[in-house]
């Protein structure tokens, strides 16, 4: 399972974020997920990333117990076009610190970091002919919907 590591910035943190990807077949092949697979990923998880900064930041606000969603027993399950994301936020046993400088002085590196796994949706031949079929079949009632529409 070929590996990615990157950050996403989210308010004065970075998130780390452990991006697995699965290959296709056997040969280890992950020659699929493209970087416009990538950045499609990002999108459909930055919500929980954003989700996930704001509830850290209101535990340590208000000094409650954390909610812990995501986890590795209870992931976030999505699915892009072609592809599955199983997601889950992971406690770090070290503490982290930026170093940029100038750039941004308050960047601080989020606590959990961010483990995504993918793997490509494997189409079945035949559920897709069977939609196909079903789809022919919902044309052909529109069509008749619409013709005695227009008799009347």
């Amino acid at each position: 399972m070929a590996s990615k590591k990157f950050a996403v910035k989210c308010g004065n943190f970075a998130v780390l974020v452990d991006l697995h990807i699965s290959p296709q077949d056997s040969n280890k092949d992950t020659s699929w997920f493209s970087e416009q697979k990538k950045e499609e990923v990002c999108l459909l998880l930055k919500e929980t990333i954003d989700s996930r900064v704001k509830e850290y930041l209101e535990v340590r606000k208000h000094h409650r117990p954390t909610n812990a969603e995501f986890t590795r027993s209870s992931p976030l399950s999505l699915k892009g076009y072609g592809f599955q994301i199983t997601a889950y936020f992971l406690k770090r046993g070290i503490r982290l610190r930026c170093f940029g400088g100038s750039h941004s002085p308050e960047l601080r590196v989020f606590p959990d970091r961010f483990v995504v796994c993918v793997s490509q949706l494997v189409f079945n031949r035949d559920l897709l002919a069977k939609k196909n079929e079903e789809l022919v079949c919902m044309k052909k009632i529109y069509k008749q919907i619409c013709l005695n529409i227009e008799l009347l």
